[in-house]
């Protein structure tokens, strides 16, 4: 089936960017070299699979941990987030047959974005939304969600 294939293709060049990313974290000198293959795979992959959620949330997360000067914003951040959100609630899966990896990480990442932003009311909305979902999400429950409600305290005094 060319289907298949196509989303195969694009499962892969967005897991090869989210590799990528994962070498840039540790080595952060080589993102000058691996920026631009980073991109342009996730170019391909939506050319090729333009509703794949993943690619939407690999590309949010590198403009979130790009600095400003070298192309990062956490609005476009968002805003793939959101798209990449909103693809997996457009495309419930019923059968198990198509691979929900990411959805989770994406309403995280889509809280961090939020309250860097300071939208604590929308980011808590989407780590309530993750729990929802998964109430073992040790990410959200212990880390992200507790730092929300730190800075919501401290907004209110």
């Amino acid at each position: 089936n060319i289907m298949s294939v196509i989303l195969t293709e694009a499962e892969a060049k967005t897991l090869l960017a989210g590799i990528y990313m994962m070498k840039i974290a540790n080595s952060p000198m080589s993102a000058v070299t691996l920026s631009g293959t980073i991109h342009g795979l996730l170019d391909e992959a939506q050319k090729t699979s333009p509703d794949n959620p993943r690619a939407y949330l690999i590309r949010g997360i590198m403009l979130y941990n790009t600095p400003a000067l070298f192309g990062g914003s956490s609005e476009k951040a968002l805003q793939n987030i959101n798209k990449a959100v909103s693809l997996f609630d457009r495309d419930e899966d019923t059968t198990g047959s198509k691979p929900q990896w990411g959805y989770l990480e994406s309403l995280a990442w889509q809280g961090r974005v939020h309250t860097a932003l300071d939208n604590y009311d929308a980011a808590l909305f989407s780590y309530n939304k993750a729990l929802e979902e998964e109430p073992e999400f040790m990410w959200v429950s212990k880390n992200l969600l507790p730092s929300l409600k730190k800075k919501m305290s401290a907004k209110k005094n």
